[in-house]
Parts: C-alpha cells; sequence; structure tokens
C-alpha cells in the first residue's frame, strides 16, 4: 500500500480510508455529495444537522455547546447525566440555538460566541428569547390532542342584489 492511511483514486470523487492497514475495516468517505462504502455500493448522503446552543440555570448562568442532536444533549442536561459545569451550576434551560449544515461552521460559531463578552451573549439570547423561557419545556412530553368541534350547518342567508 501507500506510506499514507488514504488512498485517493484520480479523476473519481471518492476515497476509502483504509484503517484495514492497523486491523480496522475501510470506513465510508464521502467526496462530491456521493457516498460509496468499502465495496463500492453506492448510498445516499445523508442530511447532517448540527446545533449551536446556549442553556442557562435559573440564576441566569451562562453556557454555549455544539451537539448533531439538539433532543437528546438539552435531555442529557435537564438530567444531570453527565458531571461537570452544567451538572454543577444546574444549566438545564434551553435559550437558544442555531442549526447549521457543517460541523466545521457550527464548530466555528460556537467558539466565536465563546469569546464575546458576557453582554454580547445576553444581547443574542433577548433578541430571541426576552422573555428568557425555557426553549424545550415541552420537547418530549406527549402531545394533547384537541377534540374536534363539529359546528351544526346553517340555512344559506338570503341573497341580496340581482339574481340572473
Amino acid at each position: 500500500m501507500f506510506a499514507s492511511d488514504q488512498l485517493i483514486i484520480p479523476r473519481v470523487k471518492y476515497a476509502i480510508d483504509f484503517n484495514g492497514l492497523y486491523g480496522g475495516p475501510p470506513r465510508l468517505r464521502r467526496r462530491g455529495g456521493i457516498c460509496f462504502r468499502h465495496n463500492n455500493q453506492k448510498t445516499m448522503p445523508r442530511e447532517h444537522r448540527y446545533f449551536v446552543y446556549i442553556l442557562s440555570s435559573k440564576s441566569r448562568r451562562l453556557y454555549t455547546g455544539v451537539t448533531n442532536n439538539i433532543g437528546r444533549r438539552v435531555a442529557q442536561h435537564k438530567k444531570p447525566e453527565i458531571p461537570g459545569f452544567t451538572q454543577r451550576y444546574k444549566i438545564n434551560r434551553l435559550m437558544y440555538y442555531e442549526e447549521f449544515r457543517l460541523i466545521g461552521s457550527a464548530i466555528h460559531r460556537e467558539k466565536e460566541i465563546k469569546h464575546w463578552i458576557r453582554a454580547r451573549r445576553v444581547a443574542l439570547i433577548e433578541r430571541e428569547n426576552a422573555t428568557w423561557d425555557d426553549l424545550a419545556d415541552d420537547w418530549g412530553k406527549p402531545i394533547k390532542l384537541l377534540k374536534p368541534v363539529v359546528v351544526p350547518a346553517t340555512a344559506d342567508p338570503p341573497r341580496q342584489g340581482r339574481e340572473g
């Protein structure tokens, strides 16, 4: 094989990582929107969604993070599953989030927000969520269905004007 652990086939829009050199199977690589598995079977490109989010405690202590599954991540913060800053300070209320298609863009935005002074982060939250409501308060709860209302049919009112 090559000195590198990646084989790039010229003039073709895919590549395969040969982790097999170290005992693992070749992995899926994506080039130009077309995906191929290690045995050259085509697969559909996945729709990727990444989120930058800001959480707050009741005392408005802030935390900024990035994830690919906002529902799961917020649930982890609400049930303090992961020890650390958010568990210690009870930061579990979703105040703001943005969606991205590329992980690099999401990470760049997260770092940008983290380097802002607190007043600028608070202004960002208040521009979108002025009352500081938990945006994920009702996520994961069962939806209460409304009962249909049947309106009795009424007679058509008499027409006014010329009939013709």
